[in-house]
C-alpha cells in the first residue's frame, strides 16, 4: 500500500495539462456522434507496415507470444487476455497478412460488436492506430465491394471524430504523438468535414509533439529503442500517405515534417543496435514488436549497416562503441525518461549492454508484461540491470505498472575516443535511505580486447552495495581462480571477468513479451562507510568470430 507521500511525489512531476486532462476524463466521458454519410477514401496506394504482422490464424490470434481463440461474445475483449494483448487485437495491423475476405469479415464483425464509445476498442490509442490500417488496407483493395468501402469510410469518420474529442493530453509522450499521427493520417485519407478539422489540428499537434519529443540527437524523449522504432515506422508511413494524397500545402507540410523526423529517429536508432541486428533492451523494450532497425533504415533510404566507432547521443544519454569482430557496448548515462512521463522508464542509470563476436554477452532484462505485479516491478528495478544497487533500493521509486515517485538524476556524462579505443563516463545522484542521497560515478575505458570499469559511490554513513552483471542465456560460467570468471559459449571461452570475488546465481530474462529465460548472473556485494570504489574488467580471450554463431535469444 502506497502512502500519501508517494502519490504527492508522483503527482509533483506531472504537468498542469496532464492533471487537468485526468480530472476532466474522470468527470466527463466523450461519446461518439452518429455515423457520417457520403464519406469517401482518398488516394491510390495503401501503405502497409514496414514489417508484416502475421498474428491471425483460423484458431485465433497470437500477440505477445500468447495465442487466444477468437470465439464467443467476448472475442474482442477476452477475459484471459492482458490489456496490451487486447489493444493489439484492436490495432488491426494484422489485416495485411489476411485473406481479403477474412479481413472484410473481421472489420464488419468489429463494427457490429464494438458499439460507439465502448472500451477498449473506442479508446483513443487503439483508434489512432486502427485508423491507419483500415484506411490504407481498404485503399489497397481494388476489387472491394462498394458497400463495404462505404461502411468502412463511415466508421472511420466516426472514429476520427471520437479521437478528436479524446486526444491524450493526460499521457503526452508517445500516446500524444501517435494521436497526432492518426489525426493527420485520417485527415489525409478521408474526404469529410471531420477530416478537414482533423488535418488542421493534427498538423499543428504533430509539429508540437516533434518539437518536444524529438531530441537534438535524434532520439525519442522516452528513451526506449522499441518505441523509437515504432514511431519512426509510423512517421515513415505517414510521409508516404501524404505523397499519395493531393491535400495541398497542408499535406506537403505533413509529409515533409514526418519524413525528416523519421530519418532522424532511424539514424540515431542505429547507434543502439547489437551485431545481431536487434535493438538494445533499454527501458521498456522487447524484441519482435517494432520493425527491425535494418528494415527501418532501408525504408528511410539510409545505410543499413551501423557505422563502427564511438557514438554519443548526449540528449538521450546513450553512449555506444562498435568495434571489430562483432564487439558492441552501450552505456545508459541519461535520465530515466521525461520527468512528466516515466511510464516506460526503468531504474537503469549507468547500466550497460554488450556483445562480443556477434552475440550478446551482458543483457538488460527486457519486458515480460505491463500488468502490475512482481514481474513488472522486477523488470523495472535497479537489480534487474547491470549497475550498482545500494542498500537494496532502486534508483527510482517505481510503482504500479507505470508510475514513478522520487527518482535519480544525471550529474554528468561524456564519451571520448582514446588511443584507438574509448572512454565513457556517467555520474548520477538518486534517493537513498531516509533523506540521504547516493552518488554513483562509472568510468569505462577500453578497446576491443579489454574493457576496464571503475565504480565510485558516495553516501554518508554505513551502507551495503551489490554490483550485478546479467549474462545472456546460453553461456556457461566457470570460476578460473586468478583468471577470474570465464564465460563460455559452445565450449569456447569468449570473455573473462576479473576484479572482486564474484558469486554466480541466476536471474530472469525477458527479451520478448510473455517469454522468460533463466540466465547466469554474476554479483559481488560489500559494505562501506561514506564512500567506496571498485574496479573490474572484461577481457576478450579471442577476437575471431564464432565458428557457428548462435542466435541471440
Amino acid at each position: 500500500m502506497r502512502g500519501l507521500r508517494t502519490y504527492l511525489e508522483t503527482l509533483g512531476y506531472l504537468r498542469p495539462i496532464q492533471v487537468a486532462a485526468r480530472l476532466r476524463r474522470g468527470v466527463t466521458r466523450a461519446w461518439p456522434g452518429p455515423p457520417s454519410t457520403g464519406v469517401t477514401l482518398r488516394g491510390f496506394v495503401g501503405v502497409p507496415p514496414v514489417t508484416e504482422v502475421a498474428a491471425w490464424s483460423e484458431s485465433g490470434f497470437s500477440f505477445l507470444n500468447s495465442r487466444i481463440p477468437f470465439a464467443g461474445n467476448c472475442r474482442w475483449d477476452p477475459p484471459e487476455a492482458s490489456r496490451l494483448w487486447v489493444y493489439n487485437l484492436h490495432y488491426f495491423r494484422y489485416l495485411w497478412s489476411m485473406p481479403p475476405a477474412e479481413a472484410v469479415r473481421l472489420i464488419e464483425d468489429w463494427i457490429n460488436l464494438n458499439p460507439p464509445g465502448s472500451r477498449p476498442g473506442w479508446e483513443p490509442y487503439p483508434i489512432a492506430l486502427r485508423l491507419r490500417e483500415w484506411s490504407d488496407w481498404t485503399v489497397s483493395q481494388r476489387g472491394l465491394d462498394r458497400r463495404v468501402r462505404d461502411r468502412v469510410a463511415s466508421s472511420l469518420d466516426q472514429q476520427l471524430a471520437h479521437l478528436l474529442d479524446q486526444v491524450e493530453y493526460e499521457h503526452l509522450a508517445n500516446h500524444l504523438l501517435e494521436d497526432a499521427i492518426g489525426l493527420c493520417w485520417a485527415g489525409l485519407r478521408l474526404s469529410s468535414p471531420t477530416a478537414v478539422v482533423a488535418l488542421g489540428r493534427g498538423a499543428g499537434l504533430l509539429q508540437e509533439c516533434l518539437d518536444e519529443q524529438l531530441l537534438g540527437d535524434g532520439c525519442h524523449d522516452e528513451r526506449s529503442p522499441m518505441y523509437q522504432a515504432s514511431i519512426a515506422e509510423s512517421l515513415l508511413r505517414l510521409s508516404n500517405v501524404a505523397a499519395d494524397v493531393d491535400a495541398g500545402p497542408a499535406g506537403l507540410e505533413i509529409g515533409t515534417l514526418a519524413a525528416r523526423a523519421a530519418v532522424r529517429l532511424a539514424e540515431s536508432l542505429s547507434a543502439l543496435v547489437h551485431p545481431d541486428g536487434e535493438i538494445a533492451l533499454l527501458n521498456d523494450s522487447a524484441l519482435g514488436v517494432a520493425p527491425r532497425p535494418a528494415d527501418l533504415l532501408r525504408s528511410a533510404g539510409l545505410e543499413t549497416v551501423p557505422r563502427p566507432g564511438l557514438r554519443f547521443l548526449g540528449d538521450a544519454g546513450y553512449a555506444s562503441w562498435r568495434g571489430g569482430e562483432g564487439t558492441f557496448l552501450v552505456l545508459d548515462c541519461g535520465e530515466i525518461g521525461p520527468a512528466h512521463n516515466t511510464a516506460h522508464s526503468h531504474a537503469d542509470m549507468l547500466s550497460f549492454e554488450m556483445s562480443h563476436r556477434g552475440v550478446r554477452v551482458f543483457t538488460d532484462t527486457g519486458v515480460h508484461t505491463y500488468d502490475p505485479g512482481p514481474v513488472r516491478s522486477y523488470d523495472r528495478s535497479t537489480r534487474a540491470h547491470n549497475t550498482l544497487e545500494v542498500d537494496g533500493l532502486s534508483q527510482a521509486d517505481l510503482w504500479a505498472a507505470f508510475r514513478c515517485g522520487r527518482r535519480g538524476s544525471i550529474l554528468g556524462a561524456s564519451a571520448h575516443g582514446r588511443d584507438g579505443g574509448f572512454e565513457l563516463m556517467g555520474s548520477v545522484e538518486y534517493p537513498g535511505k531516509g533523506l540521504g542521497t547516493v552518488r554513483h560515478e562509472r568510468r569505462i575505458r577500453g578497446n576491443g580486447q579489454r574493457i576496464e570499469f571503475e565504480d565510485l559511490c558516495h553516501a554518508d554513513g554505513r551502507h551495503s552495495a551489490v554490483l550485478r552483471l546479467h549474462v545472456a542465456p546460453g553461456f556457461e560460467v566457470r570460476d578460473s581462480g586468478e583468471k577470474g570468471i570465464e564465460l563460455l559459449r559452445g565450449g569456447e571461452t569468449l570473455m573473462s571477468v576479473t576484479g572482486p570475488a564474484w558469486q554466480v546465481s541466476e536471474s530472469p530474462y525477458h527479451p520478448r513479451y510473455g517469454v522468460e529465460h533463466l540466465r547466469p548472473c554474476l554479483s559481488t556485494s560489500w559494505e562501506f562507510m561514506d564512500s567506496t570504489r571498485v574496479r573490474w574488467a572484461l577481457e576478450a580471450l579471442s577476437l575471431s568470430p564464432l565458428r557457428e554463431r548462435a542466435p541471440s535469444p
